[in-house]
């Protein structure tokens, strides 16, 4: 009789209500900043970028979504869902900022993260979303997020070969 190897899954090493030893927590909470802090400064950059901010502006933009990312997470850890999850920016809104601040500028920007976050938390609060998820197969959420990658396929491009940049020190846009 042939004996049959069998190819073992990846067991989730702690689960979702498991207690962690402080030790292991405060490296798995570095390993998940890290992970997150090149995404949410990446949204500014790109964002920026494409608007025609200066570099100092830019700047002013990550430190901005930094301390927003901080406070987001300190709620939520608190009176939100208390999972330890560090929140940050989120990509499916850069085409859309984008073109609010290249037609309207910075403050339609502000003004219009300030009015989308104050309708997406009603919008959690009142449990919308639990209901409506239901209408959204995989196969929708996965045309939604690779639509939004097309979206920002050039801006990516150009920032890969440095098409902003001028050795004079202002931008070739």
């Amino acid at each position: 009789m042939e004996k049959v190897e069998t190819i073992e899954k990846p067991v989730l090493k702690i689960g979702i209500e498991e207690k962690v030893e402080p030790a292991k927590a405060l490296v798995f909470g570095i390993q998940h900043v890290l992970a997150m802090f090149g995404a949410t400064v990446t949204v500014p950059l790109v964002v920026g970028g494409a608007i025609g901010l200066s570099g100092d502006q830019i700047a002013l933009m990550i430190q901005a979504v930094l301390l927003a990312m901080g406070i987001a997470t300190l709620l939520q850890t608190t009176i939100g869902s208390r999972y330890p999850i560090v929140q940050g920016s989120s990509f499916a809104f850069i085409p859309g900022l984008i073109a609010i601040g290249a037609s309207l500028g910075m403050a339609a920007v502000q003004g219009a993260l300030i009015v989308g976050g104050l309708i997406e938390a009603l919008i959690g609060w009142l449990g919308v979303i639990g209901r409506v998820r239901k209408l959204f197969t995989p196969l929708v959420t996965g045309v939604t997020i690779t639509l939004i990658g097309f979206s920002l396929a050039d801006v990516a491009v150009k920032n890969f070969f440095n098409f902003y940049a001028d050795p004079s020190g202002g931008t070739l846009l």
